[in-house]
């Protein structure tokens, strides 16, 4: 399928739900223009805004995003880092040990995980010119060990990861909110939009 036809069915599979959360905020937001007394003046600016906002952001999904996809995003089936944790599970159902030993990174520095799994790898070899430091191995572990629960599906290691991100700055939070006592909302920002 080309790509604009790919967009024109994408907006279609959610264009619903598009229309129907534009429709709801606006229809929660653009009343409270109309408020009466003091409140409706004081917000009358701020619903409008919120209402005009809400509104053109559905346009734009609608029209603008799907065609900037279909002009500017090319088709990669599986991300390479995706693909090499394959290589590294397809070790798990002949040789389990082998899996084991390159997941957990003991003992599997040998010609024969060069020869069977390694080159057959995309970044397991692969010189990042960045200056930092090369963490492809971790990801390609992670992946790995992700296939045990996600069968092959890339967006379940996406939703695992959102999910463990959360957890992490939750815990995070708690971990460190008796030590800012007076400043919590300081700290919340700090853990929860900064790093956004």
């Amino acid at each position: 399928m080309d790509p604009f036809s790919a967009s024109i069915k994408g907006v279609r599979e959610v264009g619903f739900a598009v229309v129907a959360m534009t429709l709801t905020l606006v229809a929660v937001y653009a009343p409270l223009a109309f408020t009466p007394g003091r409140t409706g003046r004081l917000f009358i600016e701020f619903a409008l805004a919120l209402a005009g906002a809400v509104a053109v952001s559905g346009f734009i999904a609608l029209t603008l995003s799907p065609m900037m996809c279909s002009v500017l995003l090319r088709h990669n089936p599986n991300p390479s880092w995706f693909d090499d944790g394959r290589v590294m599970f397809s070790a798990l159902p002949g040789s389990p040990t082998d899996y084991l030993r390159m997941l957990f990174g003991i003992g599997n520095d040998t010609p024969h995980f060069d020869s069977v799994y390694y080159l057959r790898m995309n970044n397991w070899y692969r010189a990042f010119e960045t200056g930092y430091y090369n963490d492809a191995h971790t990801m390609i572990r992670y992946n790995a060990a992700l296939h045990l629960f996600s069968f092959g599906h890339y967006p379940v290691h996406t939703v695992i990861v959102c999910l463990l991100s959360t957890l992490g700055s939750v815990l995070s939070y708690k971990a460190f909110v008796h030590h800012f006592k007076g400043h919590e909302k300081e700290l919340l920002i700090a853990i929860f939009l900064l790093p956004t």
